[in-house]
């Protein structure tokens, strides 16, 4: 039981950092940093592959405690294993369970804020790059009506009069 206490241990570290990991990416959403995006991406990752990593360890501890208490391997949960130990085992998987399904809650909901500010901040971009190239391929309207500089550099008000104007 200490060593599946121990790897529990890891996989809640594990877990909060990458929920600081997603809030950092949230961060540079809010705070239009998209530079540093592909850095933290890169950082979440990373951390992914080392949760991932402490499962595996996990589910091969899971099976040999399951098998030293005699449950049933089939669905077996942290639940049943808390239930099934004695104590102090049974308060400390409690507390890792209770502390596991918290940051899990928590990581669910900032990952969505920022599925979200991506996705708003793709629309964004998309609307943007739509406008550039519309402005590209056909140049203002004359009902624009605001003033730019022309090929000469200076200073001019658009033509009025349906005319249009290009750059």
């Amino acid at each position: 039981m200490q060593e599946l206490a121990d790897i529990l241990g890891r996989e809640r570290l594990l877990t909060e950092l990458m929920l600081f990991k997603v809030i950092t990416m949230r961060q540079l959403l809010l705070g239009g940093e998209a530079r540093f995006l592909s850095w933290a991406a890169e950082e979440l990752q990373r951390t992914e592959t080392r949760l991932r990593a402490i499962e595996l360890q996990r589910s091969l501890e899971v099976s040999r405690v399951v098998d030293e208490l005699g449950i049933s391997p089939e669905s077996v949960t942290l639940d049943l294993l808390m239930r099934s130990a004695e104590e102090p085992w049974r308060s400390v998987l409690a507390e890792h369970r209770r502390q596991l399904l918290l940051l899990h809650a928590e990581l669910t909901e900032v990952a969505r804020s920022v599925r979200r500010l991506a996705h708003e901040g793709s629309a964004a971009v998309s609307a943007l790059m739509e406008r550039l190239d519309d402005i590209g391929a056909h140049g203002p309207s004359s009902t624009d009506g605001a003033a730019t500089y022309d090929a000469k550099a200076t200073w001019s008000q658009p033509e009025r009069a349906g005319a249009g104007w290009s750059l």
